[in-house]
């Protein structure tokens, strides 16, 4: 179909709305779109009228529009009462409204991505390319919503009941966890909170490494470390072999093993990793959408470190409206692509000034947009951060806080954390390795 058939077509689809609505003045009441979506101005200027009429609580047909529009002094601009009395005439039923509506919406997202090309097309610069992205991924989310009732919710109920793999969650490795959570739900926004060096990038590198070995796949999004960094931060967490022998080469023979067996085993992941700083929500997307196309029958999980370091596009007047519109976009992206989205967040300084020093939600930086968005949010304390031992040990206590959960319960577990080689353990299974290194 060349851009002139396509052309047409549409401008039957707004004719036919607008004859539908004269004919049923109350079918105004389902339509939430603006004005805008018409891409014919008359079109527009006839709707803005029925929509004046609605805001009024007056009746909607031929003659009350011909009478606003008289009003509006645009009456002759829409081609007069004839073509008001054309566009009823042409529409035999309603029962065809909510596809009208839909077609309508996907006019205008061509439309509008049509004027976003040119745009792009006459300022190639970055700016304008991360700008084009995001206002893309905006009217990729553009639907004319369907009404779903009980009974299709019900059949996907008996849907998950019927599959052997149930209701699909990411595993996160850690029983207490897992107990407390039921693991990591699709279309959450899970944030992992905490100060700096206590553990969060180890901890969703654990979570990412669990789903991996389990056959799915990761995205993982690093705004501050490199490639090579994260892989050889999950070298030594697989093969259990000290993250700092990367620095110094000191390796022993036994360490080259572990390290060669461990790139054997990683090296049947599926995993993508991006280290460019300073990432747009946009490109997070695009990556993330290739992935699925790539991989489309197997389970993602999204990892990004961290939620500070990814850089807004657009001019906002304060910081936390920029943090908020991000993991707005973020949750979005949960949603569309039915994954995990875990995001990594810094905690401010006021933890500090506290005689108890566990995280609060109010501790996150620009807490109240991250607290409105997620899911889930999980903080990270470390005794030992805070109060050194007498006795240095490579292995701390960490406390997981599960201060929201949207769908279940909220509490505290622990896990073992051997810093060392970057890896969480169950305090069960880390109790075990204990016994038998005394043994």
């Amino acid at each position: 179909m060349n851009q002139k058939d396509s052309n047409i077509i549409y401008i039957e689809v707004e004719q036919a709305i607008l004859g539908a609505i004269l004919n049923e003045g109350d079918l105004i009441q389902d339509c939430t779109f603006p004005a805008e979506y018409f891409g014919k101005r008359e079109h527009q200027w006839i709707y803005q009228a029925m929509q004046a009429l609605q805001k009024k609580n007056e009746k909607i047909d031929i003659v009350t529009v011909v009478t606003q529009l008289q009003e509006m002094n645009q009456i002759e601009t829409v081609g007069g009462v004839s073509y008001l009395y054309d566009l009823a005439d042409a529409v035999p039923t309603t029962a065809n409204f909510s596809f009208y509506v839909h077609s309508l919406t996907e006019g205008y997202k061509l439309r509008k991505a049509q004027a976003l090309a040119l745009s792009l097309a006459l300022s190639p610069t970055v700016e304008k390319i991360n700008e084009v992205y995001q206002q893309l991924g905006a009217l990729q989310e553009l639907s004319s919503s369907s009404i779903r009732t009980i009974q299709d919710g019900l059949f996907d109920i008996y849907e998950d009941l019927l599959s052997p793999q149930g209701d699909i969650r990411v595993d996160t490795g850690l029983i207490d966890l897992n107990r407390l959570i039921g693991g990591f739900q699709k279309n959450d926004l899970i944030i992992i909170a905490g100060r700096p060096s206590t553990g969060k990038t180890a901890f969703a590198l654990n979570i990412a490494m669990n789903h991996l070995k389990n056959g799915g796949v990761v995205d993982l999004f690093s705004l501050e470390m490199s490639e090579d960094q994260l892989l050889k931060r999950m070298l030594s967490a697989v093969a259990r072999v000290n993250s700092k022998r990367w620095s110094d080469k000191n390796f022993s023979k036994e360490d080259y093993e572990k390290i060669v067996q461990a790139i054997g085993i990683m090296g049947n992941w599926t995993g993508v990793l991006k280290d460019k700083p300073a990432q747009t929500v946009a490109e997070i997307r695009s990556t993330v959408r290739q992935s699925m196309k790539q991989f489309p029958n197997q389970t993602h999980l999204i990892v990004i470190d961290y939620l500070q370091l990814i850089q807004p596009v657009g001019y906002f007047e304060r910081h936390d409206l920029a943090i908020g519109e991000i993991t707005k976009q973020l949750k979005n992206i949960a949603k569309e692509y039915h994954v995990p989205v875990v995001l990594l967040s810094q905690l401010n300084r006021g933890v500090e000034s506290r005689a108890d020093k566990r995280p609060m939600m109010s501790d996150i930086r620009d807490s109240g947009s991250v607290e409105q968005d997620a899911d889930v949010i999980i903080s990270l304390y470390r005794d030992d951060y805070y109060n050194q031992p007498s006795i240095p040990s490579s292995t701390s206590i960490v406390e997981l806080n599960v201060l929201k959960n949207r769908n279940g319960q909220i509490g505290r577990v622990e896990a073992a954390f051997q810093k060392e080689f970057g890896l969480f353990l169950n305090l069960m299974k880390h109790s075990d390795m204990q016994n038998d290194r005394k043994s």
